[in-house]
């Protein structure tokens, strides 16, 4: 299992598009055996162009506080899993996401971003 954290500071970014990297792990028999930090590139590229980043990443699942629509479809269209409206640092949720306790909830992304901002809903 490969899993993406939208990542800043050590912390879950509240904006997936917006994040500074990405925390890749590969996990196996709950266990982390690969750890790596994986620059964000943002909206550079066109709207929603990071999901086939990491889907070329190999990328499984993705951890973020927000996202929006456009993406959330995208990530969905290649068998991507997403948790939304997740917050706190980034160890503390792979341990959970390892225990099998971390809960999915509303996106946090909301349309504050300016018309610059593609993804969908906004």
């Amino acid at each position: 299992m490969r899993l993406a954290v939208a990542t800043d500071g050590g912390y879950v970014s509240q904006h997936f598009g917006q994040c500074s990297e990405y925390t890749i792990v590969d996990i196996q028999d709950k266990k982390i055996v690969e750890r790596r930090l994986f620059k964000s590139t943002g909206h550079q590229g066109g709207a929603c162009s990071i999901p086939h980043t990491l889907h070329g990443e190999k990328v499984d699942c993705v951890i973020t506080g927000g996202m929006g629509q456009k993406a959330m479809m995208i990530f969905d269209q290649y068998g991507i899993k997403t948790f939304l409206g997740i917050s706190g640092s980034v160890d503390e949720v792979i341990e959970k996401f390892i225990n099998e306790t971390l809960v999915s909830g509303e996106s946090t992304c909301d349309s504050s971003h300016g018309e610059e901002h593609n993804c969908g809903r906004h």
